[in-house]
């Protein structure tokens, strides 16, 4: 059942997945389930082009993983004993058809310190396009992959009836 289309609408609370074909690496469609009150359990579909060529999840982790900067940097960090991993791999539809995944990355001590043991966020990697965006925020792979002002976009809530939200 196709909804409306994603985006473009008053904020609400969604639950999305990035799917892939049987047996096929790349990206088949991206699936958003409402969980606001007027539209709970509203399924809507962001269909790919048929033959589409879009990056799947596995194929954008590899991404990261092969990418110079990064790899450099997580090997140095997993050879000072630091259990290095990838969270949750999300997919946001940004723009014109366009997708933006986003990777955080944990660190913590190896069993040397127990006490410390909860992992930390070292930082953000991103993929829009081509492009590779890493950072220590979502503000520095932000600027790394769009540019200087890129996280500028990024605002606050609207003001409700002349009041700060």
């Amino acid at each position: 059942m196709a909804g409306p289309p994603i985006g473009g609408g008053a904020p609400e609370s969604q639950l999305t997945s990035a799917l892939v074909s049987l047996r096929r690496p790349f990206l088949a469609s991206y699936i958003s389930v409402g969980s606001d009150p007027d539209n709970y359990g509203e399924i809507r579909v962001l269909e790919l082009p048929g033959e589409s060529q879009t990056l799947g999840p596995e194929q954008v982790q590899n991404r990261f993983v092969s990418s110079a900067v990064v790899s450099t940097e997580l090997n140095l960090l997993r050879q000072s004993e630091t259990d290095v991993r990838y969270g949750n791999l999300l997919t946001l539809p940004v723009a014109q058809g366009g997708l933006l995944y986003v990777a955080p990355v944990y660190a913590s001590p190896g069993a040397s310190d127990a006490a410390s043991s909860y992992p930390r966020l070292i930082r953000v990697a991103m993929l829009y396009s081509d492009r590779v965006g890493y950072g220590p925020t979502v503000r520095d792979a932000l600027t790394e992959l769009f540019g200087p002002g890129a996280n500028a976009t990024a605002t606050g809530p609207a003001p409700v009836n002349g009041q700060p939200a």
